[in-house]
């Protein structure tokens, strides 16, 4: 005969899971399986329902169900443990590009022009290279790899073909690195064609990707959202993205140059960050932050409409339609209305706390939003100068509003949403608050600096181009700290107490007690005294760090807190 089991709202996805196995059916069956490993995430069902837009008293009911029944877990597939796989070696290998042909690189020619007091001091193809590195290197891999594990659980089916979607990660890293290598050579013939190939590479990356984009869709029997047109324009501006490449490499290899014109090189970035990339963070923005950030549902009407304004404007760039102006005044429109829509200034409609969650990953959102309308009234301003006077806005000028929206828009937007969800992907919590806290100060001042002072430049002043030097220093502290956090985050560790309910030294306080709240007075009578202050403990703190810490023997405390446990399971 089953038992009566309450399951409150409460409750965290993997608490229920732990304690009825057989529940994990019931999360797949609402299409919330997968997420956070064989257990899920540390986080509440309630805020885990709206999150997936799930009934959550039909949820309750199903899980009552099936924890009543006492069935068995099915355990965590093989298509699962992949996907878990994929999307960690796409998060690591863009840490790894923005760490060595992205920032440090680029701080590198930053470094040289401050030095020489010249825009025009590094090889202008190395420029180009770098660039490449990372906007796709950075940038493309975790939006690729994010994509791969997010998309399909947005529409509610599993992402198929998941061999051929790890093969793209090797296909895009050999196209970027022979591209960063071989474009500043590509005078020579066969440095020009290796150019071309590592394009051509990157091509076949960018058209398996938008298959199985748009594969996840078809199969998908959920009605369209409306926040995802900006996906779908996303993936085009990703194909148009690759052809230009292709022609732009085509060009080099042809013509045995390695400077990509600047002209045709603009289009070229303005269709990769303006097109492909800040479409996408448009429509996941709209998915997740008012769920995650308590705001407000954004207005479909203005959301739309700004769809258009926007897509129209960077499609007006892109092929050249002059004035510019027209342009930049649908992208700044564009840009006003979905802000607005979206509500990402405006006062939270419910607060989201949830234990083991630290909302400073909020200041990365906030304030690169503000980059964002920043930098379409830069480029505005920009447009509206060139019909005044007739000549073009200075390259400090346009190295400015192209820095506010890549490192001030994208990167502060990219790692505050990462430090939110590649823990929940995980199963876990962020390694550190504090690191996240230092990243974002640093990276908030680094930009501030390099966009203020790049500006400065245009007086042609000794110490602006000291402060724009130093200001690359504070960005790529600010990734290497956001990068070492995030790792630390992804690791892999078996989490046997999850399994066997027997509490080891090496046990996390945080799941001891997440587990059996009992424990908490145990352990402050023992002498864990801060206990009675905290009301959790940093994931990264174990039975043994805790205990030493404190004068106290791991083994005896565990062995204590078994007794206790288990004499409780034994009543029940």
């Amino acid at each position: 005969m089953s038992k009566t089991v309450k399951i409150t709202p409460d409750m965290t996805v993997r608490e229920i899971n732990v304690k009825y196995p057989g529940c994990r059916e019931v999360f797949n069956k609402h299409g919330m399986g997968g997420c956070g490993g064989q257990f899920g995430p540390p986080e509440p069902i309630d805020f885990f329902a709206t999150a997936h837009k799930v009934s959550l008293d039909e949820l309750i009911a199903d899980l009552e169900a099936a924890a009543a029944n006492n069935s068995k877990a099915a355990g965590e597939t093989e298509d699962e443990k992949l996907s878990g796989k994929i999307y960690k070696r796409f998060v690591k290998a863009a840490i790894f590009f923005t760490l060595t042909l992205g920032t440090a690189w680029g701080v590198q020619n930053l470094t040289h022009i401050a030095l020489s007091r010249s825009f025009d001091a590094p090889n202008y193809a190395a420029i180009q290279g770098h660039g490449h590195a990372q906007t796709l290197g950075w940038v493309g891999l975790f939006i690729v790899g994010v994509a791969y594990y997010t998309i399909p659980k947005f529409k509610g089916v599993n992402l198929r073909y998941l061999k051929l979607a790890a093969f793209t990660l090797p296909l895009f890293i050999v196209g970027i690195i022979v591209r960063a290598v071989a474009q500043p050579f590509a005078q020579d013939p066969t440095y020009g064609f290796l150019t071309f190939a590592a394009s051509a590479v990157e091509m076949v990356a960018i058209g398996i990707f938008v298959f199985l984009m748009l594969d996840v869709v078809r199969r998908s029997e959920q009605p369209r959202e409306f926040f995802e047109k900006y996906i779908y324009a996303s993936l085009v501006w990703f194909v148009v993205l690759g052809g230009l490449n292709l022609a732009a490499t085509w060009y080099l290899w042809h013509t045995s140059k390695n400077i990509i014109p600047p002209e045709y090189n603009l289009r070229i970035l303005h269709t990769q960050v303006f097109g492909f990339i800040v479409n996408i963070i448009l429509g996941v923005s709209l998915r997740i932050l008012p769920n995650f950030m308590g705001l407000r549902q954004p207005i479909e009407k203005h959301v739309n409409t700004a769809f258009w304004l926007f897509n129209a404007g960077v499609g007006m760039r892109v092929i050249g339609v002059n004035p510019l102006v027209v342009s930049s005044a649908h992208e700044l429109a564009g840009i006003l209305l979905y802000v607005y829509a979206i509500g990402v200034f405006t006062r939270p409609v419910a607060k989201v706390a949830i234990q083991g969650v630290d909302n400073s990953y909020t200041w990365f959102v906030r304030l690169g939003y503000a980059w964002f309308i920043a930098t379409g009234a830069m480029i505005l301003g920009g447009d509206i100068y060139q019909i005044l006077t007739g000549s073009a806005p200075a390259h400090a000028y346009v190295g400015a509003y192209r820095h506010a929206v890549t490192v001030g828009f994208i990167s502060t937007l990219m790692m505050g949403v990462a430090y939110r969800v590649l823990p929940i992907f995980n199963g876990t919590e962020l390694y550190s608050a504090k690191a996240m806290r230092a990243s974002f100060w640093l990276l908030a001042i680094g930009n501030l600096f390099r966009v203020g002072w790049q500006l400065g430049t245009l007086t042609e002043s000794p110490i602006t181009y000291a402060g724009m030097g130093i200001s690359g220093y504070l960005e790529l502290t600010a990734m290497g700290i956001f990068g070492w956090n995030i790792i630390k985050t992804l690791r892999d560790q078996k989490d046997t107490f999850l399994e066997d309910h027997i509490i080891k030294p090496s046990t996390r306080v945080a799941d001891i007690l997440d587990l059996y709240p009992q424990t908490r007075l145990a352990l402050i009578e023992a002498g864990f005294n801060h206990l009675a202050a905290i009301p959790r403990p940093p994931r990264f703190v174990t039975l043994d760090f805790a205990a030493k810490r404190h004068g106290l023997d791991p083994a005896l405390v565990a062995d204590k807190l078994n007794e206790i446990i288990h004499r409780k399971e034994a009543v029940a």
